[in-house]
């Protein structure tokens, strides 16, 4: 049986960045300084980590000028419940790109959507990051929205 935790939106923008910086979501608005927090209580979650294998859930990240997985480094890292990264081009700690519309910078605002499969214990997804958007990128917006994580 698949247990799904409801969807979570959030609207972070990220508007300032330092071009070649690693710029995490949490830190830029440092009133806030925290981590995605999802309605259910840590018991509960580490109960569900505990009894499952495996867990999953998809990142919508909405763009503006901003190519957030195109690239080499990929500009867009996840980072997991137990504090491990998520990268594109990592070997072990990998997400799926599922649709990539943001991979041409564009005035309108662009969707790309991806998934994680992994073990249970590394979810759901705690932080985001941008950690390169090109010279080019100027008046870059990005806005994401996070799915469900689903524990099997």
């Amino acid at each position: 049986n698949a247990t799904d935790l409801s969807r979570l939106s959030s609207a972070l923008t990220l508007t300032d960045y330092t071009p070649k910086k690693t710029t995490w979501f949490s830190r830029l608005d440092a009133a806030k300084n925290s981590r995605v927090e999802y309605d259910i209580s840590s018991e509960q979650m580490a109960n569900l980590q505990m009894i499952s294998n495996r867990a999953s859930q998809e990142i919508h990240v909405h763009c503006q000028n901003a190519p957030v997985v195109s690239g080499s480094p990929s500009p867009l890292l996840l980072l997991s419940d137990n504090d491990k990264v998520f990268d594109f081009h990592a070997p072990h700690l990998k997400y799926t790109v599922i649709s990539d519309a943001c991979k041409e910078s564009r005035a309108d605002v662009s969707e790309t959507v991806v998934k994680v499969e992994t073990k249970a214990q590394r979810l759901p997804i705690r932080d985001f990051a941008i950690r390169y958007l090109p010279q080019s990128s100027t008046g870059s917006r990005v806005q994401y929205s996070i799915d469900r994580v689903c524990f099997y």
